[in-house]
């Protein structure tokens, strides 16, 4: 590894960890008092407010989602920039939230205190993700060389 990367790597993963949990803290982690939309369902508490790793091994190295009481989505990895987004459960109990101005769909397929699988739908058809609740203390997976 050269200087230069050993030093930037604690650097980045100092700033994104100071990212995320000034996120979490400025959205806080209290459920609202009210639904925030009068067709959402309530909130599956088994996956909300946790965090996930995906478990599938296609997926980057250190994908991270966290679905927050608020309706807000934050998802990230360690070799990606983190992406915040708005979620909704619906009143057919799949959720939705938006990447890149295309809406998501997705089923709870299974949302356990250890598991959490989604099938997304998908314009080239559907896609399941599969999650464990992510390990702490945890440390971003080094770069491959």
């Amino acid at each position: 590894m050269s200087p230069v990367v050993g030093k930037s790597r604690p650097l980045t993963f100092a700033l994104r960890a100071v990212a995320i949990c000034s996120a979490l803290v400025v959205l806080g982690c209290d459920p609202p008092s009210e639904p925030a939309a009068q067709n959402t369902a309530p909130q599956p508490s088994a996956f909300v407010g946790h965090a996930w790793t995906r478990a599938d091994e296609a997926a980057p190295r250190g994908t991270l989602f966290i679905f927050l009481p608020d309706g807000t989505l934050l998802q990230d990895s360690c070799f990606e920039t983190h992406r915040l987004s708005r979620w909704t459960s619906l009143a057919d109990g799949t959720l939705r939230w938006e990447e890149d101005g295309a809406a998501i769909t997705a089923t709870v397929v299974e949302a356990t205190d250890d598991a959490f699988v989604l099938r997304l739908d998908l314009v080239g058809g559907a896609e399941e993700r599969r999650f464990v609740r992510a390990a702490v203390p945890y440390v971003c997976p080094d770069f491959p060389r």
